[in-house]
């Protein structure tokens, strides 16, 4: 039988018989293998690709509902249609039975193939790599700040690619030698390890890598280049593309992005460098940024160099994010300096822009940090400096956002985890966070650095005697740790202990100290004398509050005229003192711009209040404490209403004073008893939080 005829109606040929015949036809047969096959290399191509140009998955969805629904009308065609042979039509006779007989069936198949399509989607498990620092085995084994650093430009080269999700450096880093790849697996979620290891002797350089699947732990690949120093650019891209191809195949696999050449004096000078600053210490620091200088004086084309440069600067800067002391009017215009010329020289590398956001005006910072993020999705450091930038503006939603990316990638990060954990316990999660941090320490983190933040999460709590012990049990494992005596300082100063504040005093800024030994006279002439730079100096909050607390108003109305550019506008980032600077101004008679700030604030708060996360740096019922102190400003009674709330949050006066007088803010509402009310509950909570601290001790 010609299989391009179809079956005819014979007389005495029941429904069912014919639709047998009809099945049998060599043409259907074809017809839907041929349909099959190209809807499967269609869904496999879309299913590969797509991760490269980082297409949605509702795409990939939609090209599977789009194949299953073309089955069924061809197989209706197929099995319904009349077809044309020999210049004849041939219509189909079936029953109405028969039809609902074909279309189930074709509807069964399609139902049994859409089953199997998600499953089969579903159940591919994205490819995770983390990349090990590579060994050192050079003669003298004195360049592991090689080995690491090839194996960080090789993770960066890899983040970048769509499709391939890459562990963080910190976490990496803290993988041990020859592990355990199912236990890696298991806790961090990688799929594939990248092991490797340097040696250079001379000129000459030795890389070995190997490709490693933690399922099993079988080594999926192993290659050994060698060649001279001066070409570890080209091999660090090879890998990279090497890597690439076996992880994702070879589509597009050669789309890795090359490394600049630059001199290999000028790289590995870059790479110690930077592998001091892993230390967080000032003096280490301190050494990379005389390396730093010494690069950009030595090699004025190097971009990383210039990047660098700005980088340390700001980290030797005094700031609340920070290890140093330089002025920061003066280190602003350095660091934007190195910064931009960084970015004329390589504008399609991530260390310019990174660098250059931590100069810019917040608001501006923001887009520099993307573009960094744009270029390097691996730096979790920009993604966290984005966090704070967010914070900064009040857009704490879009803050924990960038926290919780950077959690994602680099879950063992001390930096990352605490500014994740603060997010959540600040926003009224504190069982969250202290779950995060408890996973933190059984995946191998820092002990010290996991008191650290469970002091922060009590912190937020308003639970001053843990908020103590935690810190102190911090600092007996690691009495490095850097801000936990700013922290220790003001929380027992606040419970009344100030003989035990004193022993945390010696390390803290002038303000700090000032500030603890109650010198009024003292604050009023260094916020004088120090002018504009006074509002870059992380102590700053407390000596605004002491000049309020005194009623020292024409001193803060002088601070406030003379703010430096950056802060022309301090409605962007409505800092805690703002309530005071309206005072200020309404006492100095600037009544219009007294009201215009506290307009652009209330906005801010009602922002603030809509959104579902805190700011990380705000303290207990702080948001509360500001919507109570600008009605108060108003005389508006309602002001003890959100007190209250502030004090049911935790909020005790932290960390400045307990004394509900010490707020002018509050001086025209002390008649309603209210007041009475809530500075004794204050009181009782005080007295109960200094009790627990002198009995912890």
């Amino acid at each position: 039988m010609d299989g391009n005829v179809p079956v005819e109606r014979r007389e005495g040929e029941d429904d069912a018989s014919r639709l047998l015949a009809e099945l049998r036809n060599w043409h259907v047969f074809r017809v839907a293998a041929a349909y099959a096959v190209a809807a499967w290399l269609v869904i496999q191509v879309v299913a590969t690709v797509g991760p490269a140009f980082d297409l949605p998955d509702w795409i990939l969805r939609a090209v599977v509902l789009a194949a299953i629904v073309g089955f069924l009308v061809t197989m209706a065609i197929l099995l319904f249609r009349p077809r044309t042979v020999r210049g004849a039509r041939h219509p189909i006779y079936l029953s109405k039975q028969a039809r609902l007989i074909a279309s189930g069936g074709a509807l069964i198949i399609a139902a049994a193939a859409a089953t199997l399509a998600v499953r089969s989607l579903s159940a591919r498990e994205q490819v995770s790599l983390a990349v090990l620092p590579f060994a050192d085995l050079s003669p003298a084994r004195d360049k592991a700040y090689f080995a690491e650093g090839v194996a960080e430009e090789i993770l960066s080269t890899l983040a970048a690619e769509k499709g391939i999700k890459v562990l963080g450096r910190t976490s990496a880093r803290q993988i041990e030698r020859d592990p355990d790849p199912k236990a890696i697996r298991a806790s961090l979620g990688v799929t594939h390890l990248l092991e490797g290891s340097t040696r250079t002797a001379g000129n000459d350089l030795r890389v070995n890598v190997r490709l490693i699947d933690t399922s099993d732990g079988t080594q999926l690949w192993e290659e050994e280049y060698r060649g001279a120093v001066s070409d570890v650019f080209n091999v660090q891209d090879r890998i990279a593309t090497t890597v690439v191809k076996r992880l994702r195949g070879t589509l597009f696999g050669e789309s890795v992005r090359a490394a600049s050449p630059a001199s290999i004096d000028a790289y590995e000078a870059y790479l110690a460098a930077r592998a001091l600053i892993r230390e967080n210490k000032k003096e280490p620091m301190t050494r990379a940024w005389q390396m730093a200088r010494r690069i950009v004086e030595q090699h004025p084309d190097y971009a990383p160099g210039h990047a660098l440069y700005a980088e340390l600067t700001h980290l030797l800067t005094d700031g609340p994010f920070s290890y140093g002391d330089f002025p920061p009017a003066k280190s602003r215009q350095v660091i934007l300096a190195h910064a931009r010329e960084a970015i004329r020289l390589a504008p399609d590398r991530p260390e310019g822009y990174a660098a250059v956001g931590l100069a810019l005006p917040v608001q501006d910072g923001v887009s520099a940090y993307r573009k960094a993020l744009t270029l390097d999705p691996s730096r979790v450091d920009v993604r966290t400096r984005l966090g704070i930038a967010f914070n900064l503006l009040r857009r704490n939603d879009e803050a924990f956002e960038q926290y919780r990316l950077a959690y994602e990638t680099d879950p063992l990060s001390a930096g990352v985890v605490n500014r994740y954990t603060q997010a959540v316990g600040v926003s009224g999660r504190p069982d969250q966070a202290m779950d995060i941090i408890d996973q933190f320490e059984r995946r191998g983190g820092s002990k010290a650095q996991a008191w650290r933040f469970r002091g922060n999460t009590y912190r937020y709590l308003g639970d001053e005697s843990r908020h103590v012990a935690s810190r102190r049990r911090a600092l007996q494992i690691d009495p490095g740790l850097p801000y936990q005596h700013e922290w220790l300082a003001q929380a027992l100063h606040l419970l009344g202990l100030d003989d035990q504040a004193a022993a945390y005093t010696a390390d803290l800024s002038p303000y700090y100290r000032m500030f603890l030994a109650d010198d009024r006279g003292a604050l009023k002439r260094t916020v004088a004398e120090d002018r504009s730079r006074a509002w870059d100096n992380n102590g700053i909050p407390t000596a605004i509050f002491s000049l309020a607390r005194s009623r020292e108003w024409p001193a803060i109305a002088r601070f406030y005229q003379v703010r430096p550019p950056d802060y022309r506008d301090i409605c962007l980032t409505a800092p805690s003192f703002s309530p005071f600077v309206i005072m200020a101004l309404q006492h100095a008679e600037q009544p219009g711009e007294a009201r215009r700030l506290i307009q652009c604030i209330q906005r801010q708060v009602t922002k603030q209040l809509g959104q579902r996360f805190r700011g990380n740096d705000d303290m207990p019922g702080e948001l509360e404490l500001t919507q109570a102190s600008l009605l108060a400003i108003a005389g508006d009674r309602r002001a003890l209403d959100w007190l209250d709330k502030a004090v049911q949050r935790g909020w005790l006066g932290q960390y400045y004073s307990s004394q509900l007088a010490d707020w002018p803010q509050f001086d025209a509402l002390r008649s309603d008893p209210r007041y009475a009310a809530i500075q004794k509950r204050i009181d009782s909570v005080v007295a109960r939080e200094r009790a627990e601290t002198l009995a912890g001790r």
